[in-house]
């Protein structure tokens, strides 16, 4: 998802709102650097085109969407088309930003004079009503013989940019922690691999975080963490899990088992089988073959 960051030196304050309704038109956006509208598509669609590159975006009815003012132009689709829009100018709008620059940006805000609001490019479609309809509230204040309307304007404004802010910061934070979840289940399904390719090898849990290429002690805490098992432990686990294998299709002894798995110790082999299954090799191998 993207968003952009706007930033005030001085109150924000409503610099044009409207309600726009007609059949089928078209009209330009011209460029200026620290013009931009938030814009509720009520009835039909519009198509919006950049002239310069070409790209075009579409925007169907219950869109909510950010207009940074670049050189577009703006065509309407169906028999009726209806939009809201209440236009502001930043002192500074930035580049685009992604879910981690969101996340940077809310960690290292400053509390000086200025004011900084972070605003998606298209709203979540949850919150797309909500916004519609502070905008028509904005909107219709905007316009009304109100004699306090431009504070009051203001007011409603700032209480959209204080809505997007704080939706923009929680769905930054959704997606990251989605993708460090799907990350640390990566992490493990390797590290699982890697034990299963080499059960039959001694085998070092630090050469499993080097072959992966993070640190031993940040894989520890995301194996332990994604499933309750130190990295030992499942070692062991299915270390036991194979020799229980072996014992079942083949007539092996503890000595054969034990280096079946990569352990040379046949005593501790044992020790480690007991441990799990609650029997030695020995007696397993004879309950078995009783």
């Amino acid at each position: 998802m993207e968003f952009v960051a706007v930033t005030f030196n001085s109150t924000p304050v409503v610099r044009f709102a409207h309600l726009y309704e007609s059949k089928q038109s078209s009209w330009e956006i011209f460029e200026h650097n620290t013009l931009m509208e938030i814009t509720a598509v009520e009835k039909g669609s519009l198509i919006m085109k950049d002239n310069k590159t070409g790209q075009k975006h579409m925007f169907n009815e219950g869109s909510v969407y950010t207009t940074l003012h670049k050189n577009y132009t703006v065509e309407t689709i169906g028999d009726f088309h209806r939009h809201v829009t209440c236009a502001l100018t930043p002192d500074k709008i930035s580049n685009i930003l992604y879910t981690k620059d969101v996340l940077e940006m809310s960690a290292d805000i400053k509390n000086d004079q200025s004011m900084t609001a972070i605003v998606p490019l298209v709203f979540e479609e949850n919150d797309s009503a909500a916004i519609a309809l502070k905008l028509k509230k904005t909107v219709d204040m905007f316009h009304s013989s109100d004699v306090f309307r431009n504070i009051k304007s203001t007011a409603m404004l700032l209480d959209i940019l204080s809505f997007a802010t704080t939706r923009s910061v929680e769905i930054a934070q959704k997606e990251v922690s989605g993708i460090t979840r799907c990350n640390h289940t990566l992490y493990c399904q390797q590290a699982m691999r890697y034990i299963a390719a080499h059960i039959r090898e001694p085998i070092n849990v630090e050469e499993i975080a080097e072959a992966m290429n993070v640190s031993y002690g940040h894989l520890s805490r995301l194996f332990k963490k994604q499933t309750n098992y130190t990295l030992v432990d499942y070692i062991n686990k299915e270390k036991v899990r194979k020799m229980e294998e072996l014992l079942w299709t083949k007539k092996m002894s503890v000595s054969e088992v034990a280096k079946g798995v990569g352990i040379s110790d046949e005593k501790y082999a044992s020790r480690l089988f007991r441990r799990y299954t609650g029997l030695t090799i020995s007696s397993y191998v004879k309950l078995y073959r009783k």
